[in-house]
């Protein structure tokens, strides 16, 4: 899928981020994709994917370096979730925004905390 939308408006029902994104104004276009496997006969099914790229030209963040922007700055994001088939299982997610900034997570379940890594700098 492709359009264009605010963060809020993709991100906006979990209330964990609101937060985050009332320092983020503006639309900007935005591309979703999303993969659902199949099981194969006998096997398990694989995870879905969820994968959101942008530009974030459009977008204002009123974080600091490298994670601001002005709404003209041109700012890469990919956010690649994937949620296992078994729900005992952590979503995990992948976040890079430009080149300078990347984050690793396991988001949690009921019987699991959040892990995550954060990574500033050139990969």
């Amino acid at each position: 899928m492709r359009g264009s939308a605010s963060a809020q408006t993709l991100f906006g029902q979990y209330d964990a981020l609101t937060t985050l994104l009332d320092q983020v104004k503006g639309n900007a276009d935005w591309s979703v994709d999303l993969k659902v496997h199949r099981a194969a006969p006998g096997a398990d099914r694989g995870p879905t994917e969820l994968r959101y790229q942008t530009s974030l030209q459009g977008i204002a963040v009123g974080f600091p370096a490298p994670f601001g922007k002005s709404v003209e700055q041109i700012l890469p994001l990919q956010l690649q979730v994937q949620i296992p088939a078994d729900a005992a299982q952590p979503p995990v997610l992948r976040l890079d925004i430009g080149k300078d900034a990347r984050l690793h997570a396991a988001v949690g379940t009921s019987d699991s905390d959040f892990r995550a890594q954060l990574q500033l700098g050139g990969e």
